[in-house]
């Protein structure tokens, strides 16, 4: 091997150990040999991948390249138009996976000439069944194997347990990260095991599931090999989903209620512990449920999407109870959910509730209250007595007892314990709306396990005064173990927090900051010791407080955003060996600032994403000096209104030793770009299990 040249392909590495072993195997001749190796497990590539080459992940069909393999696997390589559409739902069902597309045009051959429209369209909702083994079609025996070998091949039984609970949410559903931990550690799938804690239990377990690709980012289209930790939304591409659906139903792990029909009833003498109940977007939006909630009288969790369930009495020992979306949920069937006192979670985010009565006092279990998106303004006090909540999130005022000039407003031995003594458990408040009376002090200063405040200035009409910047600084400056700190003052000004000092703030690991910094970043922040996260909206700052970010030598992701014009007459300059851990820089304004890029700047950058109409600022031959660069974002607007700039920057990704992805997407704005994402998933035919 040491004097001929070759070309080796290892198909399907599991595991790092095999790759040293082959490694030695084929020497290193100088005959620009060439190894390939492909696998499912995203750190085994990464492993694999040296300095000097790079890592490609393999995309799904689009919908032409979808249906070209359909007709031409069912026998009709050069098929009409008119006979692409009606296939179109079964080959939106398959996903773009290869395997799926050949099983079901294997599946149609024989009798695709027979069908009429109706049938396409009952074939594409019956393809899930098929999927899972069901009528044991041999048409897609061998994709049922490679779903089975891909399931068993996870040894740990808890990985298995969390995959298995994606399958309460409905196909397109975009899944939050961090809800899906506070899910897990509420049922009991984390626990501290003596080496991490439950949060970091999750972390490992959701880490194996999206190095082995088994759940995916919600933006996976445009992303190359996404850390866990950077994940916010994921999903679970649609055919596994089906199969795990089907595997979950088998093992009696859950119930599902789809459109008011039971999926699979509960096998006797076996009660089943979880229950989901979807609704399509097809059919009524808050449809009631005619199920009898009696035979579910034992579940612990209960997952609503898009339906609405009134008597939730019989089912007493629920300790989930998930109603992101719903509708119905009033002030009625809140007080029925507050004798669930076995509770530990409770979302309510995107429903039409909007009050919480003072009855949920009655929830001593509870971790986790999530309203987000719904139509909750004020907070009784009895929500920051609760003993064991963690995790506290909406846009609230503040309870009014919180309000008064004194020290401690209430004189209640429950309120004593919570304010006076570090017995609350909150860990997580975002958020809270802080105005002119002075609440939000309490919550600073005397919730001693905070690590997360989120705040947002809730007056339109006045700002922040000069005391009460200085009262928010000192409750800033009291809370040693902050570590993520956002907070929103519109088109105030931040220079409030300048006077903070390094040792007062030096765990906060994730800042995000809304407002006029016209003094520049607050001196602390340079000193930060741990500040991997940093987000600057609307800051206005010049071109010597952008420079100076590169201070910021623990910084791992960093993105500016302004909505000003002068923003694009800045000078950004990044100097050899400065952002030395920075792995993604986001740009969004109307004009990219000048920006210059010296050798050796930002070496372990993976993705740059410059979301600006004009980037004539970034020379696109600045990225040669990128070395690990992986993904450069831009507008798509830039492909149509300026080719020649599209152009030179997919002229250089060539080049680059990389060869980084040119991604391009709609919208500047992050939020929009990803509702667009979901809604996007979202569209088109399905597969799904039917009743039996």
């Amino acid at each position: 091997m040491h004097v001929f040249r070759y070309f080796i392909v290892i198909d399907g590495l599991q595991q790092e150990e095999d790759w040293d072993f082959l490694r030695n195997v084929f020497p290193q001749n100088e005959k620009s040999s060439r190894i390939v190796v492909s696998t499912s497990v995203q750190r085994v590539a990464k492993y694999c991948s040296s300095s000097t080459s790079f890592v490609y992940k393999m995309e799904g069909l689009d919908n032409e390249e979808t249906k070209k393999l359909f007709w031409q696997e069912v026998g009709v390589p050069n098929a009409a138009d008119s006979l692409k559409q009606l296939a179109q739902g079964i080959c939106n069902g398959c996903h773009g996976l290869p395997l799926a597309v050949v099983s079901a045009a294997k599946y149609l051959r024989p009798i695709w000439t027979e069908l009429k429209q109706s049938d396409w369209d009952r074939e594409a909702l019956a393809l899930g069944n098929r999927v899972t083994g069901q009528g044991e079609q041999p048409a897609f025996a061998e994709l049922k194997k490679v779903l089975v070998e891909c399931f068993d091949g996870l040894t740990c039984h808890r990985v298995k347990t969390c995959l298995l609970s994606v399958t309460m949410f409905p196909k397109g559903h975009p899944i939050k990260r961090k809800s899906l931990f506070r899910r897990w550690i509420a049922e009991g799938f984390v626990e501290h095991d003596g080496r991490l804690d439950k949060n970091a239990a999750c972390h490992e377990l959701f880490r194996e599931l999206i190095e082995r690709h088994l759940v995916e980012p919600v933006e996976s289209s445009r992303e190359n090999l996404v850390p866990a930790a950077e994940v916010k939304m994921c999903q679970v591409h649609g055919v596994l989903l089906d199969f795990l659906l089907s595997e979950s139903l088998r093992r009696n792990f859950t119930d599902l209620i789809r459109n008011n029909v039971p999926v699979q009833a509960a096998r006797g003498g076996i009660r089943t512990r979880r229950l989901a109940v979807h609704t399509d977007d097809d059919c009524r939006v808050g449809a009631p449920c005619d199920v009898d909630l009696k035979r579910y009288s034992f579940i612990r969790s209960l997952t609503i999407v898009n339906s609405a369930f009134k008597d939730l009495l019989e089912s007493e020992f629920l300790r989930v109870l998930d109603l992101e979306g719903s509708k119905g949920i009033d002030e009625q069937a809140l007080c029925k959910i507050f004798q669930l006192i076995h509770l530990k979670y409770l979302s309510i985010r995107d429903t039409d509730c909007c009050r919480i009565p003072k009855r949920i006092r009655r929830l001593h279990q509870l971790e986790t209250l999530d309203a987000r998106d719904s139509n909750v303004r004020e907070l009784p006090i009895e929500v920051l007595l609760l003993p064991r909540l963690a995790h506290l999130f909406g846009e609230f005022q503040l309870p009014s007892e919180l309000c008064s000039k004194k020290k401690i407003p209430i004189t209640s031995k429950d309120v004593e314990r919570v304010f006076k003594s570090s017995n609350s458990k909150l860990e997580s408040v975002a958020g809270f709306l802080v105005d002119d009376r002075q609440g939000f002090q309490h919550i600073m200063l005397h919730m001693h396990n905070l690590k997360k405040v989120k705040m947002r200035w809730g007056s339109t009409s006045t700002a922040p005064t000069q005391d009460l910047s200085g009262l928010l600084a000192d409750s800033l400056r009291r809370r040693f173990g902050l570590e993520c700190l956002s907070i929103d003052f519109g088109e105030h000004s931040l220079d409030f927090m300048n006077p903070l000092s390094y040792s007062e703030t030096c765990l906060l690991k994730s800042v995000k900051l809304r407002g006029s910094l016209s003094e520049g970043l607050p001196g602390f922040m340079y000193k930060l010791e741990y500040l991997s996260e940093l987000h600057l909206f609307s800051t206005g700052l010049d071109s010597e407080a952008l420079s100076a970010l590169e201070q910021l030598s623990h910084l791992e992701h960093l993105q500016l955003e302004e909505v000003s014009d002068r923003f694009g007459s800045c000078t950004f300059s990044l100097a050899a060996g400065k952002f030395e851990r920075l792995k993604r820089l986001i740009i969004d304004a109307p004009k990219l600032p000048q920006v210059t890029v010296a050798n050796g700047a930002m070496a372990v950058l993976t993705t740059l994403e410059l979301l600006c109409h004009d980037v004539t600022g970034f020379a696109a031959t600045d990225i040669s000096r990128l070395g690990s660069l992986s993904e450069v974002v831009l507008l798509k607007s830039l492909k149509s209104c300026d080719p020649g700039t599209w152009s030179r920057w997919e002229a250089e990704a060539k080049k680059h030793k990389k060869r980084p992805r040119i991604s391009f997407c709609d919208s500047s704005n992050r939020q929009q770009r990803q509702a667009a994402a979901v809604r996007q998933q979202k569209s088109g035919t399905k597969w799904r299990m039917l009743p039996r």
